[in-house]
C-alpha cells in the first residue's frame, strides 16, 4: 500500500450481484458516497434496476455479464458453481484498497500482499448453512443429490476465501456470531445505513395518514409474507405490499380483496406509502439485519415484527415495535388485534432510526478503514 490516506487510495468495491435493488444495493450506494471515486466490480449488472439518481448508475461498473436476454438470471439460478471463477478473473492489481460487500462470492477476488482487503459481510451464505433462503428448489429430489456434492465443495471454498480478507465487518451482532461460528474469525459490527441513499429532486412528501398495513420486501418464501396475507384476509384489514419476487404469483393467489400488490415503486411513492401506513409488518424469520423496519421508524411508524433475527437488535419492544412470537397466522392475528398506534411516540420512533443514519454509517466505515490503513501500512514496513 502506497500510504494510509484514504483520499489517495485507489479503491475498488466488489459486490456479489447487481441485478435487483434491495438492502445490499443500498449499502453499496452509501459506500459509493463515502468513496465516490471507487470502481465497482460484480458478476451481473442490470442497469435498469437502478434509479437514474443512483450512484451505482454513475459509477464505473465492470461486470462479467449484463442482462439483455436474462442470461444473468440463468447463471444466478443454475450455474452458481462458476461464480468463484468469475470473481477470480477480475484484475484488481491497480488498486490499493479493496472493499468486498456481499454474502459469498465477492470476498473470493484475487488480491496481492500490498493491497488492503476489507470484507463487509451481510451474512455467511444462507443456502450453505441451513438458513431459509430465496428459493426452495435446491431441496427438490431431482436437484438434491448434485446440490449436496456441490455445496460440500462450496462450503470448503467459502471458508477458505473467508480467511483471505485482512479484516471483516459484520452488518449486525447476529451476523457477527455467524461469522465466528462458520469462519472462526473475529469481526467488527458496523450497522447498515437507514434512510434514502438516492437523492431524488422534489421528493418531499406531505404528511398523510391511512388505515392500511405495509410490507416492503422481496417476495421470497423465507420472508413469510403469506402469514400477513392470511392474517389480513381473516381480519379484513387493508394491506399494501411493495416488492417483487419468485413467490409473487403464489402470494397473489392467496390474496383477498383487502390486499394490494404494488410491485416496484420509486422513492417518492415509497416515502408516501411509509408515511401513510398505520404500521409496518415484518414477518421474516432469521433475517440477517433488516433495514425496512428501521425505514418505517424513520417515517414515524411502528413495526409489528416476528421476534427473530436482526430485528431483535434494532427494535425496542413497546417503544418502536410490537413483537409476535411464532411464525404462524394465529400469532400474527393476536398481535394485530392487540396493536394500538396511540401507544407509540413518533419522536421515539424517529430517534431509534437516527441511530442507524447514513452519516453514521459513512463515518464509522471511513474511521475503521482509516485505522486499518495505518495499521496495515505500518505493519508492512
Amino acid at each position: 500500500m502506497k500510504n494510509g490516506e484514504l483520499g489517495k487510495l485507489k479503491t475498488a468495491v466488489v459486490v456479489d450481484y447487481l441485478n435487483e435493488y434491495g438492502g445490499a444495493e443500498r449499502v453499496l450506494e452509501s459506500m459509493l458516497k463515502a468513496f465516490p471515486e471507487s470502481d465497482v466490480f460484480t458478476s451481473i449488472y442490470d442497469r435498469r434496476k437502478f434509479s437514474k439518481y443512483s450512484p451505482i448508475r454513475t459509477a464505473k461498473v465492470q461486470s462479467a455479464l449484463t442482462n439483455p436476454f436474462n442470461l444473468a438470471s440463468f447463471l444466478a439460478k443454475y450455474l452458481t458453481f462458476l461464480y468463484p471463477l468469475v470473481f477470480r478473473s477480475f484484475d484488481l492489481s491497480a488498486y490499493d484498497l479493496i472493499i468486498s460487500s456481499g454474502t459469498i462470492w465477492a470476498k473470493g477476488v484475487k488480491t496481492q500482499p500490498h493491497q488492503l482487503h476489507i470484507f463487509y459481510c451481510h451474512t455467511p451464505p444462507r443456502f450453505l448453512y441451513g438458513y431459509p433462503s430465496e428459493s426452495s428448489k435446491r431441496k427438490a429430489w431431482y436437484y438434491k443429490p448434485l446440490v449436496m456434492v456441490l455445496d460440500h465443495f462450496l462450503r470448503i471454498w467459502d471458508f477458505t476465501t473467508a480467511q483471505r480478507p485482512n479484516f471483516i465487518l459484520a452488518n449486525s451482532r447476529n451476523v457477527q456470531e455467524r461469522i465466528k461460528k462458520f469462519y472462526r474469525r473475529d469481526s467488527r459490527v458496523i450497522y447498515p445505513p437507514v434512510g434514502p441513499t438516492v437523492e431524488v429532486p422534489n421528493s418531499k412528501v406531505p404528511s398523510t395518514e391511512g388505515d392500511y398495513f405495509l410490507i416492503v420486501s422481496r417476495l421470497s418464501a423465507y420472508k413469510n409474507i403469506d402469514l400477513a396475507i392470511r392474517a389480513c384476509n381473516q381480519l379484513r384489514r387493508p394491506l399494501k405490499i411493495v416488492g417483487a419476487g419468485r413467490q409473487e404469483k403464489y402470494l397473489k393467489s392467496l390474496a383477498g380483496p383487502t390486499i394490494e400488490f404494488l410491485g416496484f415503486v420509486d422513492e417518492f411513492q415509497l416515502n408516501k406509502l411509509y408515511q401513510g401506513c398505520l404500521a409496518f409488518l415484518y414477518t421474516t424469520a432469521d433475517e440477517d439485519f433488516g433495514l425496512t423496519p428501521l425505514e418505517a421508524n424513520a417515517h414515524g411508524k411502528p413495526v409489528i415484527a416476528l421476534r427473530s433475527g436482526g430485528v431483535k437488535e434494532t427494535m425496542v419492544e413497546g417503544q418502536t415495535a410490537l413483537f409476535f412470537e411464532e411464525p404462524t397466522t394465529a400469532s400474527l392475528i393476536a398481535a394485530l388485534n392487540a396493536f394500538d398506534p396511540k401507544l407509540f411516540s413518533a419522536a421515539a420512533l424517529t430517534a431509534n432510526a437516527q441511530r442507524f443514519s447514513q452519516e453514521r454509517f459513512q463515518k464509522e466505515l471511513k474511521e475503521f478503514i482509516n485505522e486499518r490503513c495505518h495499521e496495515f501500512t505500518e505493519g508492512s514496513l
